[in-house]
């Protein structure tokens, strides 16, 4: 059990101290490139988890996983703030996070 919980840190602690790089970053470089980055960067270390063969390659991949996984609110929410207007934004924002929440809770269901 602890070392699961080793394991998730190893993905967290990125993920929430890159949100606050990657906000910079956005601002800097674009909401779309961060994002296209982030899609990126994740598809491939998901693909790479197939080939884990010792524990020390899944640590750096939940690492990278967490790296890359900090892009998306920061540069997403951004994103969706500059192409929305005040009067839709908060719908806007709500489909999203209804939307993000059936997916995350809901992919646990789907078979095998």
């Amino acid at each position: 059990m602890e070392q699961s919980g080793q394991y998730g840190s190893l993905l967290r602690i990125p993920f929430g101290f890159g949100a606050f790089l990657t906000g910079i970053l956005a601002d800097r470089v674009g909401a779309s490139r961060v994002l296209t980055l982030y899609l990126a960067g994740t598809a491939v270390v998901c693909l790479s988890f197939a080939s884990t063969t010792t524990a020390e390659i899944l640590a750096v991949q939940l690492f990278a996983m967490g790296v890359f996984a900090s892009m998306y609110h920061p540069a997403g929410l951004a994103l969706m703030t500059s192409i929305t207007t005040p009067e839709n934004r908060g719908r806007a924002l709500g489909i999203h996070g209804v939307f993000g929440s059936l997916g995350f809770n809901g992919s646990p269901t789907l078979p095998r």
